[in-house]
């Protein structure tokens, strides 16, 4: 093994070699050399320049902004260069798209005077004259509008019907590695604002006929072709494929993808309804995914063994869920109607004040239909799938399905339905009778050994294999009496030991009903009908994060895969960006009827000088841009530096205005005061926790731009975070 010594002649031997062939000081120790935070430019929100790490976009970097049509790229630029502009830098903006409105930079506070405009004609123009204005060192900031409109040279000059494959991608990768150093070097950061598209032969992924519905999670069941045709926005049901849990998402973009030529090319699959007797169907290209009970299959190759992926709203929780599981064992019954539902049947010709009682606690719950029959009343509930559902699981009313998930409340209903309570002769005896279970030991026991654990009974609870009884001893009576004797109304006190009666305590049952994943069988397969064929075109759309939604029926539907996004120009610039911003409308601003602008979200998905999948919200006022003075409204309300007494907005002594507007116009017009009030945004920001992908509802930390520092081969600061997609 080589000397320490050695070691160090050969490490000075390599640098003087490097040194000669290269130039001085190509190699340096990181410890040598003069290292300088990160410069950044503010965007012109708060919120996104605390999401960015470092106070704004970072400079001498390449920045990429991307997002669906009208969802405020242009303006985010545009509000980015007017901010470079406040700090003395001078910025282009090369226009390839040819559309920049010089009015309307003008009042998003842009210096149209002074900002530098070129037009190019095809994609290696406007990349050589980036070139050419980065190397000068004379700029500072270069906006790039678009990237798919960066149009190869070779495109322009062919025919129409030229294929060229992949052309733009190499463009964009070839100048890339040539950009990225010199950025660096001159401190030079170059936005590119870029589209999004969707994947074109991507295998798995298809379209819908126009007819299959999409569900929406307010209760809307909409032909696909409709949402698409009018943009119809709102949240779908998805299936998050990590947790398992179906979840709301958004619409975030709308395809049509033309006509089908053949009716090969779609297939219709009817599946079994989860609530009720009939069918539901959809209609799609062979190659569309769909989610089933082995993981996504194209529609073309489904079968009738595969189960797809559906959905139903779970209810018998909370204890609402811990009364009924008491019934279930006790003395109701479950009815199937048919595979898929079931109702709950009450009857009680002994002790009709304790099922008035039953009734009366479900009523918020059930609807319950009153049946004259021979020996009295009985009381039917609606039919529904969830009880279809427990009945399987329950089999012959098993006391183990409620003991594997026990409650007190749960225990004292099915001790109210079929429990006693023996005081003669002295005795202090309490039992349950489970005849459906006689001679059946292994259950029996297994019933003991739950009651023994969950009352505290060291062998207190028995039981009587020939009539199939579970007996309590005097001791796990009384512990069995003092854990049920609050739930015990007064029709049922009779069942208590004298020294645990009077001890009800009325109480109100709740749940929380939430959408669970579930699956239905196939029962159909074929080509469209010569109706459907009428119409031939096809559709899809994109949904936020999971990538997938539920179409089919007016209920339930089937989890399919949506369209899959991606970005211009190939994959160099996802590689060479050291900033990715996924920008999105979320919601329209109105005014009465008239719309004045957007909220817009923010998605820092990838970010190499700090951490990344920060999360920023703000709103975007048609003609005015991002509206900074309303962020900083609404974060004085949230920390409490801003009073809110009813519509009435106030900062100190000093009243604002009635109404979030007013408060605005007030704040427009005293900059100094709105200064004030935003330093003290950004102080109480940077303590706040750092926001995750999932928190969308909160706001980021922020940190202030710094000043910029010219450097040619300068050092970042230390402790880059690489965050890629």
């Amino acid at each position: 093994m080589a000397s320490k010594d050695s070691k160090d002649k050969a490490l000075q031997a390599a640098l003087k070699e490097i040194d000669k062939k290269f130039g001085k000081n190509v190699v340096m120790k990181l410890g040598d050399m003069e290292i300088e935070k990160i410069g950044a430019i503010s965007t012109g929100s708060i919120s996104l320049d605390i999401a960015l790490g470092v106070g704004g976009v970072p400079e001498g970097r390449v920045i990429e902004i991307y997002g669906p049509e009208s969802s405020g790229k242009t303006t985010l630029a545009l509000q980015t260069i007017a901010e470079a502009q406040k700090k003395g830098y001078r910025c282009a903006f090369i226009d390839a798209e040819h559309a920049l409105d010089a009015i309307y930079a003008r009042n998003l506070g842009v210096d149209v005077e002074n900002l530098y405009l070129s037009q190019p004609d095809y994609g290696e123009q406007a990349l050589a004259i980036i070139d050419t204005m980065a190397r000068s060192g004379a700029f500072d900031m270069i906006v790039v509008d678009s990237v798919a409109a960066l149009v190869p040279k070779a495109e322009i000059e062919g025919e129409i019907e030229d294929q060229q494959v992949g052309v733009q991608a190499r463009l964009m990768s070839k100048s890339l590695r040539r950009l990225v150093s010199v950025l660096h070097d001159m401190n030079v950061t170059v936005m590119f604002i870029n589209q999004l598209r969707m994947k074109i032969g991507v295998v798995g992924y298809g379209c819908f006929h126009h007819d299959t519905l999409v569900n929406f999670a307010d209760g809307r069941s909409i032909p696909i072709g409709e949402v698409v045709d009018n943009k119809i926005e709102g949240d779908v049901y998805s299936i998050n494929e990590k947790s398992g849990e179906i979840e709301v998402k958004p619409i975030v973009d709308w395809h049509d993808n033309g006509k089908v030529e053949d009716r090969s090319e779609f297939i219709h699959i009817q599946t079994q309804s989860i609530n009720g007797r009939g069918r539901f169907g959809f209609t799609s290209t062979t190659n569309h995914e769909v989610l089933t009970d082995s993981g996504w299959k194209e529609a073309g190759e489904l079968s009738f063994e595969d189960k797809l992926v559906s959905r139903y709203e779970e209810t018998l929780n909370g204890t609402y869920g811990e009364f009924l599981r008491g019934i279930f064992i006790g003395d109701s019954r479950l009815n199937i109607r048919d595979k898929n539902t079931a109702n709950l049947k009450l009857q009680d010709n002994e002790n009709q004040e304790y099922l008035n009682w039953k009734l009366d606690k479900l009523e918020n719950f059930l609807e319950f239909r009153e049946v004259s029959i021979e020996s009295g009343y009985r009381y039917d509930s609606q039919f529904s799938y969830e009880f279809a559902k427990i009945k399987r699981e329950l089999g012959k009313r098993d006391p183990q399905y409620m003991l594997d998930n026990f409650s007190p409340l749960s225990l004292a209903v099915w001790y109210m339905d079929d429990g006693h309570y023996d005081n003669s002769d002295g005795h202090n005896r309490a039992s349950i009778s489970v005849k459906r279970l006689k001679n059946q030991k292994d259950k029996l026991e297994s019933i003991v050994v739950s009651l023994n654990e969950t009352i505290g009974a060291v062998d207190g609870v028995s039981y009587s294999i020939k009539d199939g009884n579970i007996i309590f001893n005097s001791s796990a009576t009384d512990k069995l009496s003092d854990m049920i004797s609050r739930y015990i109304p007064d029709s049922m006190q009779y069942k208590l030991p004298e020294e645990y009666r009077g001890r009800y305590v009325d109480f109100e049952l709740s749940n929380n009903p939430k959408v669970v994943k579930e699956f239905v069988e196939i029962k159909e397969i074929r080509e469209p009908s010569d109706r459907q064929m009428r119409n031939r075109r096809k559709f899809d759309i994109s949904v936020q994060d999971n990538k997938n939604y539920m179409v089919g029926g007016t209920w339930n539907g089937v989890v399919v895969h949506n369209s899959p996004e991606t970005t211009t120009g190939g994959n160099a610039l996802k590689f060479y960006a050291s900033v990715r911003l996924d920008i999105r409308r979320i919601a329209s601003l109105k005014q009465g009827e008239e719309q004045i602008g957007n909220r817009a979200r923010v998605k820092v998905v990838k970010n190499k000088v700090a951490p990344p999948f920060k999360q920023a919200e703000f709103d975007i006022i048609f003609g005015k841009g991002v509206s900074k003075v309303g962020e900083i409204i609404d974060y004085g309300v949230k920390f409490d530096i801003i009073d809110k007494s009813g519509a009435w907005f106030s900062y100190g002594d000093k009243k604002l205005g009635q109404g979030r507007e007013n408060a605005k116009k007030f704040f427009e017009t005293n900059p100094d005061l709105m200064k004030e009030v935003e330093d003290q945004i950004i102080e109480r920001l940077k303590g706040e926790a750092p926001l995750e992908d999932a928190e969308i509802d909160k706001k980021d930390d922020e940190a202030p731009a710094e000043k910029k520092t010219p450097a040619k081969k300068r050092a970042t600061s230390s402790n880059e975070k690489n965050g890629e997609e």
